[in-house]
């Protein structure tokens, strides 16, 4: 059977050494001496026993020889604590989905074609009629002379559009349940 001082240091019981007192006593070796050790000082703990005194603190076993173990009493205190409550908190994410009618905005363009054929003297440049950007083609014409004839212009104009367009989108939500574990403290 082991015994464990407190320390950490591990016996091994060998044999009942004679009483003392009337108070049973273990022969107990630890590394290479023997020691008595009485009985009602070990706690048990498991499949082993529990020294609440270092065995380095006690004397060698010897024929004749007195051997002194502190002996410890455990006293009983009573005394208010706090109550502790634990709260364990789960959180978690549901999701569903829903239907929304989302406007959304763009723009088109539309082009036309205007023929004008007129004579110009000069180059017209690109500009705007209001929200038309007109940009004109020119095109020369070969005659007994060369005049600049506007052909036709290009009419871009932007109309603004806005459109419903249904789109599922998920949604999230956070729960959470809380339980109650009510445990004393140590």
């Amino acid at each position: 059977m082991d015994v464990v001082d407190k320390d950490g240091i591990h016996g091994r019981v060998v044999a009942n050494g004679p009483p003392t007192n009337g108070e049973e006593q273990w022969i107990v070796e630890v590394e290479d001496r023997s020691l008595l050790v009485p009985v009602h000082a070990l706690e048990p703990r498991g499949d082993e026993y529990f020294l609440p005194v270092r065995f380095a603190d006690i004397e060698t076993a010897g024929e004749g020889s007195t051997i002194t173990v502190p002996v410890m009493e455990e006293r009983l205190r009573v005394e208010k604590r706090p109550y502790e409550e634990r709260v364990t908190v789960e959180k978690w994410v549901e999701s569903h989905d829903e239907w929304v009618d989302l406007p959304t905005e763009g723009e088109e363009i539309a082009i036309e074609r205007v023929a004008v054929n007129q004579e110009v003297d000069t180059p017209v440049d690109a500009h705007y009629d209001g929200e038309t950007l007109v940009i004109p083609l020119f095109e020369e014409v070969v005659v007994t002379e060369k005049r600049l004839v506007l052909r036709e212009e290009v009419r871009i104009t932007k109309h603004r559009s806005q459109r419903s367009r249904p789109e599922k989108v998920t949604l999230r939500r956070e729960e959470v349940a809380v339980k109650r574990d009510k445990q004393q403290p140590h």
